[in-house]
């Protein structure tokens, strides 16, 4: 008896039993939600001890949204900071006067950050320190309506 084999397309491996294939988890979609997960724990400053350690070694005083990777390190940490690439496009933040979003740091204007589009005063004035870079978005709230920081009028 000769052994043959039969070779099947791994779309067809990995679609669903009631379709016919094996229900088979691909692994790049499983990595994908694994390192997005991940990411996400950091940017909502989880406090779990891994949350803790990761933002203590490789972070310090930068924002996951904004940090740079490094080749120092985990082997798994540039792969991490790749998932912004897909998450931030889909990130909503819901603003409310306790949430504690970073005006400057945290890409809550329809996906992006606000210096993207601010005036190169305004730009200045925050890199000189005459406006907090600790400013969060609760700030601009005030008996549940948005208000204007008086710096913006000088732009």
């Amino acid at each position: 008896m000769k052994k043959t084999v039969h070779h099947v397309q791994w779309d067809q491996v990995c679609s669903p039993k009631e379709e016919g294939g094996l229900g088979l988890k691909r692994i790049t979609d499983w990595m994908k939600a694994a390192l997005g997960t991940r990411f996400w724990e950091i940017a909502t400053n989880s406090q779990s001890l891994w949350v803790l350690w990761v933002t203590r070694r490789y972070l310090k005083k930068h924002n996951i949204w904004k940090v740079r990777p490094t080749t120092a390190g985990s082997w798994i940490w540039p792969k991490i900071l790749a998932s912004r690439d897909w998450i931030q496009p889909e990130v909503k933040y819901v603003i409310f006067s306790r949430r504690t979003i970073s005006a400057w740091n945290d890409p809550w204007i329809c996906g992006t950050f606000l210096t993207d589009s601010l005036t190169e005063h305004i730009q200045h004035l925050l890199q000189q320190g005459g406006i907090p870079q600790s400013l969060l978005v609760a700030h601009f709230i005030r008996d549940g309506s948005w208000v204007k920081p008086l710096w913006w009028s000088v732009a």
